[in-house]
């Protein structure tokens, strides 16, 4: 595990990321791993860009296997916790659009429109799951909008677990969506929540 500062950010890059990062590079070719990762940097970048806008920088940034996680230096209240969430995904889809104008740009466009459109779905920890739990927690109370996006979360895992399930079978076996579903539910049952 790597710590470093810088200001008042602590990040932290865990050996399981450096592990998943290496594997994108030696499994995939390339250009299209470079052009995924820019993707997720971006997205990230979207999220980094909306808290300093808040005026909220980040105490801390952690790399794990489960992904990259951004901590606030403090709360910010329901309204801006939503725009912030919805930052990074935003990021991407607006870089999607503009580079979807040049040919040669296409399929980076590609992986950042997936990139956006996969974090807006409703569920935790997604960016639109918390989205979702910042937006009710605006008119109920947190613990009531904690289990509703909760309950949200299961009801759209468990159709697309089936479905994942069942793309193993198919005439072009995918174990993409199973793999996703797999990591969510993972991350929905196991992950840390702020």
């Amino acid at each position: 595990m790597l710590r470093f500062t810088w200001g008042q950010t602590h990040l932290t890059l865990t050996f399981g990321f450096a592990a998943v990062l290496a594997a994108v590079f030696v499994f995939e070719p390339l250009q299209p791993a470079a052009a995924g990762v820019f993707c997720v940097i971006w997205h990230e970048l979207g999220h980094l860009a909306a808290l300093a806008a808040v005026g909220n920088p980040p105490a801390q940034v952690r790399m794990t296997v489960l992904g990259i996680e951004i901590r606030r230096q403090s709360p910010c209240g329901y309204a801006r916790a939503l725009a912030i969430s919805l930052a990074g995904p935003m990021a991407n889809l607006l870089a999607a659009g503009v580079l979807a104008f040049f040919p040669e740009t296409q399929e980076i466009a590609r992986l950042h429109m997936m990139l956006g459109c996969f974090h807006l779905l409703p569920v935790l920890p997604l960016d639109g799951g918390q989205a979702l739990e910042s937006f009710l927690s605006i008119f109920l109370s947190r613990p009531c909008a904690e289990k509703i996006s909760f309950a949200v979360s299961w009801v759209l895992l468990v159709p697309m677990g089936v479905l994942g399930f069942l793309f193993l079978f198919s005439e072009t076996p995918n174990p993409g969506l199973m793999v996703l579903c797999l990591y969510l539910l993972f991350y929905l049952v196991f992950g840390q929540r702020e």
